[in-house]
């Protein structure tokens, strides 16, 4: 009996961890730094800061934040 269950305990151990290993794609990565690199214009962070610009607060880097540039100014009448 003893030996059944240290052969479980390791299985589940070493079941477990696997999931976890990119060979089975569970790994979680995060889409807001995936292929993005300091310093090297890709793709998805054209201003090379290391953040895709789908979670770039200041997509082209310029200091301005984008909800204050992509506000639009209404007259009122």
């Amino acid at each position: 009996m003893k030996k059944s269950i240290t052969f479980l305990t390791f299985f589940v151990l070493v079941f477990t961890s696997s999931f976890n290993s990119p060979v089975y794609g569970f790994t979680q990565t995060d889409y807001c730094t995936e292929g993005a690199i300091v310093g090297v214009v890709t793709a998805n962070d054209p201003d090379a800061d290391g953040i895709n610009n789908e979670c770039d607060l200041d997509d082209d880097n310029d200091g301005i934040l984008d909800i204050e540039e992509c506000t639009v100014l209404t007259k009122s009448v």
